[in-house]
Protein backbone atom coordinates (compact mmCIF):
# COMPACT_ATOMS: atom_id res chain seq x y z
CA UNK A 1 0.00 0.00 0.00
CA UNK A 2 1.51 3.61 -1.01
CA UNK A 3 2.08 5.79 1.65
CA UNK A 4 -1.00 8.46 1.01
CA UNK A 5 -2.71 5.05 1.12
CA UNK A 6 -1.91 3.91 4.34
CA UNK A 7 -1.69 7.32 6.00
CA UNK A 8 -5.64 7.75 4.61
CA UNK A 9 -6.62 4.25 6.03
CA UNK A 10 -4.57 5.00 8.84
CA UNK A 11 -6.25 8.45 10.06
CA UNK A 12 -10.06 6.93 9.24
CA UNK A 13 -9.63 4.05 11.40
CA UNK A 14 -8.22 6.05 14.04
CA UNK A 15 -11.15 8.58 13.69
CA UNK A 16 -13.83 5.23 14.09
CA UNK A 17 -12.71 5.08 17.75
CA UNK A 18 -14.69 8.22 18.26
CA UNK A 19 -18.26 8.55 18.83
CA UNK A 20 -20.60 10.78 16.54
CA UNK A 21 -21.59 13.19 18.28
CA UNK A 22 -24.40 15.33 16.61
CA UNK A 23 -22.80 18.46 15.69
CA UNK A 24 -19.80 16.09 13.83
CA UNK A 25 -21.70 15.54 10.83
CA UNK A 26 -18.26 14.72 8.98
CA UNK A 27 -17.77 11.81 12.04
CA UNK A 28 -21.10 10.53 11.54
CA UNK A 29 -20.89 9.87 7.95
CA UNK A 30 -17.55 8.35 8.33
CA UNK A 31 -19.25 5.96 10.80
CA UNK A 32 -21.93 4.92 8.23
CA UNK A 33 -19.52 4.13 5.29
CA UNK A 34 -17.23 2.25 7.36
CA UNK A 35 -19.71 0.64 9.63
CA UNK A 36 -21.20 -1.20 6.67
CA UNK A 37 -20.68 -4.30 4.34
CA UNK A 38 -18.97 -1.83 2.37
CA UNK A 39 -16.61 -0.19 4.80
CA UNK A 40 -15.32 -3.51 5.50
CA UNK A 41 -14.70 -4.34 1.87
CA UNK A 42 -12.91 -0.82 1.25
CA UNK A 43 -10.64 -1.70 4.11
CA UNK A 44 -9.76 -5.42 3.13
CA UNK A 45 -9.09 -4.48 -0.36
CA UNK A 46 -6.52 -1.52 1.03
CA UNK A 47 -4.78 -4.64 3.07
CA UNK A 48 -4.85 -6.73 0.06
CA UNK A 49 -3.19 -4.30 -1.93
CA UNK A 50 -0.20 -4.99 0.75
CA UNK A 51 -0.41 -8.68 0.79
CA UNK A 52 -2.37 -9.08 3.46
CA UNK A 53 -5.25 -11.81 3.35
CA UNK A 54 -8.07 -11.60 5.67
CA UNK A 55 -10.17 -14.22 7.96
CA UNK A 56 -13.40 -13.72 9.12
CA UNK A 57 -15.90 -15.66 11.34
CA UNK A 58 -18.68 -15.93 13.23
CA UNK A 59 -17.74 -17.26 16.56
CA UNK A 60 -20.46 -16.61 18.77
CA UNK A 61 -23.87 -15.41 18.47
CA UNK A 62 -22.90 -11.58 18.51
CA UNK A 63 -19.21 -12.64 17.99
CA UNK A 64 -17.06 -11.74 15.09
CA UNK A 65 -13.59 -12.44 15.04
CA UNK A 66 -11.31 -10.94 11.86
CA UNK A 67 -7.43 -11.39 11.69
CA UNK A 68 -5.58 -10.28 9.01
CA UNK A 69 -2.08 -12.34 7.55
CA UNK A 70 0.94 -12.34 5.21
CA UNK A 71 1.45 -15.51 5.82
CA UNK A 72 -1.33 -17.73 7.12
CA UNK A 73 1.23 -20.58 8.85
CA UNK A 74 2.34 -18.00 11.21
CA UNK A 75 0.25 -15.72 13.38
CA UNK A 76 -1.75 -13.33 12.67
CA UNK A 77 -0.74 -9.54 12.21
CA UNK A 78 -3.53 -8.39 13.04
CA UNK A 79 -6.36 -9.50 15.51
CA UNK A 80 -9.91 -8.23 16.44
CA UNK A 81 -12.95 -9.15 18.11
CA UNK A 82 -16.67 -7.30 17.89
CA UNK A 83 -20.45 -7.65 17.70
CA UNK A 84 -19.91 -6.91 13.70
CA UNK A 85 -18.36 -7.98 11.74
CA UNK A 86 -16.86 -4.92 10.36
CA UNK A 87 -15.98 -3.50 13.89
CA UNK A 88 -13.42 -6.61 14.03
CA UNK A 89 -11.89 -5.89 10.84
CA UNK A 90 -11.45 -2.32 11.75
CA UNK A 91 -9.81 -3.47 15.35
CA UNK A 92 -8.10 -5.60 12.90
CA UNK A 93 -6.83 -3.55 10.18
CA UNK A 94 -5.75 -1.03 13.11
CA UNK A 95 -3.92 -3.69 15.29
CA UNK A 96 -1.65 -4.36 11.56
CA UNK A 97 -1.39 -0.27 10.65
CA UNK A 98 -0.35 0.67 14.23
CA UNK A 99 2.41 -2.44 14.50
CA UNK A 100 4.54 -1.11 11.53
Amino acid sequence: MTDPRRRLLTAALGFLHLEPRPRDSALATLHVLMDSWRGLGLIVTALDRDSYKVSLSKIAAGEWRAQFHKDFTTSPDGYGVAATPWRAVQRAAWSVLRSQ
